[in-house]
C-alpha cells in the first residue's frame, strides 16, 4: 500500500491532496529513479504539498466508510470482499495518486449515495442516514467552499442520539464467552482451613 506523508492512499487521502500529490508524482518518479552522476546538479525537488484541516475532515469521511464496508461489526472482523464486486474500498484502492483522485472524484461528481445503502455490512445499515448526510455535505461544499469541524461535529451529534442504545460489542462478547464455559457440577466448597464467610 502506497503511503506518504498526509495519509494512506485508498482511505485516508482526501481528494484536494490526491489531485496535488498527482501532480506532483512525475516530480517525485524522476527523483527516485534519476540519480545525476555526471553533473554537480540536482534534480528538481517536487512542489509543496498543501496540507490543510479540511482534508482531515474528509479523510475521515473515508476512514468511516472504510469501516462500515470492510468490517463486519465491531472486535475488528473483516468482511471478505468479492472482487468481482464494484466495491468503493477497490475503488480507492488504485495504485497511482491520480487514479484514485480520478475515482475519489467521479464519487462525489456523480451521485453515489446509494452505494451505501448496497455495500454497507448490516450491522453498520443504520449508520447510512448519517453518511448520506455527511457525503452531501461534502459533495454540496464542493472544493472551493470549505467544511467546517463544527457541521462534521453537529453532524455526528445529530445523528448519534437518533441512533438505537445497546450493549457495548465487548461486554456482549464476554457474556457469550461466559455462557459457553462449562459449570461445575457441584457447589464450591471451601478449601480447608478457609472459613465460608
Amino acid at each position: 500500500m502506497l503511503e506518504v506523508g498526509t495519509g494512506t492512499l485508498p482511505f485516508y487521502v482526501a481528494g484536494q491532496l490526491l489531485f496535488q500529490l498527482s501532480e506532483a508524482v512525475s516530480s517525485v518518479a524522476t527523483l527516485e529513479r534519476s540519480v545525476k552522476r555526471a553533473s554537480s546538479s540536482h534534480v528538481t525537488p517536487a512542489r509543496l504539498i498543501i496540507h490543510r484541516y479540511e482534508d482531515d475532515l474528509e479523510s475521515v469521511f473515508y476512514v468511516f466508510i472504510w469501516i462500515c464496508i470492510g468490517y463486519r461489526g465491531p472486535l475488528g472482523i473483516k468482511r471478505v470482499l468479492d472482487k468481482s464486486h464494484d466495491w468503493l474500498l477497490h475503488k480507492w484502492s488504485a495504485t497511482t495518486f491520480k487514479a484514485c483522485n480520478n475515482e475519489k472524484t467521479t464519487f462525489f461528481y456523480h451521485s453515489h449515495a446509494h452505494k451505501f445503502e448496497e455495500q454497507f455490512h448490516p450491522y453498520f445499515k443504520n449508520l447510512v442516514p448519517l453518511t448520506v448526510e455527511w457525503y452531501k455535505l461534502i459533495r454540496n461544499k464542493g472544493p472551493s467552499n470549505t467544511i467546517t469541524f463544527q457541521e462534521i461535529l453537529d453532524l455526528l451529534d445529530n445523528h448519534l442520539t437518533r441512533l438505537p442504545q445497546e450493549l457495548s460489542p465487548e461486554l456482549l462478547f464476554a457474556r457469550k464467552v461466559l455462557k459457553g464455559l462449562p459449570l461445575p457440577d457441584t457447589p464450591s466448597s471451601p478449601v480447608s482451613g478457609e472459613s465460608s464467610k
